[in-house]
């Protein structure tokens, strides 16, 4: 019997790595699966005749039916209506969502469990824009590659989930039948749970957690800019914390900009900008972006560290 979906864990970092830089043993690719993720013993059952890749994963997810939705012609980033969000002994929505998407968690067979960042069009024709869209954000994570899984999501890659026409619904007739389909998904790991949280009651013990999450968190989106990307959103809510290293990870690079893409929109505004004055501005730029980010951790930091100290002061 297949365990209900919202009863699974999400596979760890390491084992969905596997699938995008599988091992070679011969002539033969084969995932070298992480002992340490909590599904590894049904990926222990996982029968060949296809080894696990990242182009695998993909093609698996789309064969999986997300629930249609209500499409709402200006929703404003509001929450989307989804029929039946869990339906699908394979997809579960997490009721977490953007202006142009929704997170889904899903389960492809060898039992792996990972979340997609599936995009929801806001009008008829839009599908083709949020694809691009997906790949951009895609090639923002192959950017920062070398921090994936390590204060960014690991990610596999965009599924055109109206490929083939597999898709309940094409685009046009389910919303004469007032629905919609998702039309593409990006892959990602589960980063871990929304910041916002204390460890202790101690006012000390947060003052020196949170300190060294502040650093951390310089650290980050230093490492970040110093790959050539600006997150393009700095707000608590793109900042969630790795339950296994109470480390902080950035999320939703949906509005990022890479440094060359920075530069062009300059010299396409203006033809005499240089590229040694394009390059100060993007310095500027994440100069500006990283104290946003403080700001947004700070206030959080010295309104929790309040609440604590006049708890403790009310307990005396």
């Amino acid at each position: 019997m297949v365990d209900a979906i919202d009863l699974v864990p999400f596979c760890t970092t390491r084992c969905l790595r596997s699938l995008a830089t599988p091992t070679t043993i011969g002539a033969k690719p084969t995932a070298s699966v992480d002992p340490l993720c909590p599904n590894y013993p049904i990926h222990q059952q996982f029968s060949e005749p296809h080894s696990p890749s990242a182009s695998y994963v993909r093609s698996l997810v789309q064969k999986i039916d997300f629930p249609p939705y209500d499409p709402e012609p200006f929703n404003d980033g509001k929450p989307p209506r989804i029929r039946t969000p869990h339906a699908g002994k394979n997809a579960m929505y997490m009721n977490l969502y953007g202006a142009n998407s929704a997170l889904f968690k899903v389960r492809i067979e060898g039992g792996y469990v990972l979340v997609a960042k599936a995009a929801r069009s806001n009008y008829p024709g839009m599908e083709t824009e949020l694809l691009e869209q997906l790949k951009r954000e895609a090639g923002v994570y192959r950017r920062l590659h070398s921090l994936q899984g390590h204060g960014v999501p690991l990610c596999l890659g965009v599924v055109d989930l109206n490929k083939g026409g597999k898709q309940l619904g094409a685009p046009g007739q389910s919303r004469f039948l007032h629905m919609a389909s998702f039309s593409a998904c990006l892959l990602l790991s589960w980063a871990g749970r929304p910041f916002g949280f204390t460890s202790s009651e101690n006012v000390d013990v947060e003052r020196v957690r949170l300190g060294r999450q502040r650093e951390e968190l310089i650290a980050l989106v230093g490492n970040i800019h110093e790959l050539g990307v600006l997150h393009g959103d700095a707000a608590r809510r793109n900042i969630v914390v790795d339950p296994a290293s109470d480390r902080f990870v950035i999320v939703d690079f949906e509005r990022a900009d890479s440094k060359r893409r920075f530069s062009r929109r300059l010299t396409s505004k203006c033809s005499q900008v240089s590229d040694e004055r394009a390059d100060q501005l993007f310095q500027q730029a994440c100069e500006m972006e990283r104290e946003k980010w403080l700001l947004e951790l700070d206030g959080w930091i010295d309104g929790t560290l309040r609440r604590l100290e006049y708890d403790a002061v009310r307990s005396i």
